[in-house]
């Protein structure tokens, strides 16, 4: 008997099991075009399978979300088309509330190993650590953030950079690797 109830827990998680229906239903909902019911379907959608409560969650075409049972959208949150979300085992991703991302941003909870050059990259195994964008915050187009960052309630990262650090609130933040240019709410 509790190899059954082991199975039919593995069988509820997404990813494990149902996994193959979640990845099925995705990629078909993933090719259908940008309209807002769509973005709100692809949005119910991942919510149901994310396990967080979100309210109008919106997710445009060609987002891709590796172990939706490792990510954690908060309410009001906007993945724009072409978003990659990766996130690793003991290393969930979580996006606050009123949180936009743009369009080909890559969130990523995992590197390589790379620091023995006598053992292939590939053999060294993965460094993790969780990924936290606090809420009301905005990635431009095709940011990336590597594992461990957190980035601050409030801040901006302009387009095209690389967040390899975390930052902290209502920063304003460019550039590959990411740096503070300004604070919000402040004086230039």
């Amino acid at each position: 008997m509790p190899t059954q109830e082991k199975a039919r827990q593995r069988a509820a998680v997404p990813g494990r099991g149902a996994g193959g229906v979640y990845k099925y239903v995705w990629s078909l909902l993933a090719l259908l075009p940008s309209t807002r019911r769509m973005n709100r379907v692809r949005g119910l959608f991942l919510a149901r399978y994310a396990g967080g409560s979100c309210g109008k969650l919106t997710v445009g075409p060609w987002v891709r979300v590796d172990k939706p049972h490792l990510v954690h959208l908060g309410d009001w949150v906007a993945i724009n088309s072409g978003v990659v979300v990766v996130p690793s085992k003991h290393a969930p991703i979580s996006v606050g509330d009123h949180t936009l991302i743009g369009p080909n941003c890559v969130l990523r909870s995992a590197d390589h190993v790379y620091q023995d050059p006598g053992v292939p990259i590939r053999l060294q195994g993965h460094a993790r650590a969780p990924i936290s964008i606090e809420r009301d915050c905005w990635l431009g187009a095709a940011v990336t953030v590597l594992q461990g960052v957190v980035i601050g309630q409030g801040s901006v990262v302009g387009a095209n950079s690389v967040v390899n650090r975390s930052l902290p609130p209502l920063s304003v933040a460019m550039g590959a690797p990411a740096k503070v240019v300004k604070v919000r709410g402040r004086e230039s």
